[in-house]
């Protein structure tokens, strides 16, 4: 991708968690990294969500690095999947697609995020980690 687009964002991408041997969910946490991206708001076609309806709170990302959708469901061993979220202008964006435009020229990732509100799960503690519960 044509990177003097692209700014560095901050994500938080959810890591760890367990079962333990009595079968015990044991939570992990959300660790920050950093990423290139160009972050753009979303067009009302873009917005939609998969139940149908649309958020006015949209945005969609473009960059290098593909970033992990929330999944429901039974996924990866865990009861859930947490998606990534993107920290973007003192607001959270939570990855909700994320599309593969690989070609010959410019491959990269398009990813659709949805604003969410800040909540314990998600904002860090004082080592850059927060503790989420499934």
């Amino acid at each position: 991708m044509i990177s003097s687009f692209q700014k560095r964002q901050t994500i938080r991408r959810y890591v760890g968690g367990h079962y333990d041997d009595n079968g015990e969910w044991h939570p992990g946490v959300y660790e920050e990294q950093s990423i290139l991206a160009s972050v753009q708001p979303a067009n009302h076609d873009e917005a939609q969500f998969p139940e149908g309806g649309s958020s006015f709170n949209a945005v969609k990302i473009y960059s290098d690095t593909p970033l992990k959708p929330n999944k429901q469901g039974l996924e990866y061993g865990m009861p859930h999947y947490e998606g990534d979220i993107l920290v973007w202008r003192g607001r959270l964006w939570r990855i909700a697609q994320c599309h593969e435009w690989q070609s010959d020229v410019i491959s990269h990732y398009k990813m659709i995020a949805w604003e969410i509100e800040p909540t314990e799960e998600a904002v860090p503690n004082e080592d850059g980690n927060s503790e989420v519960s499934p």
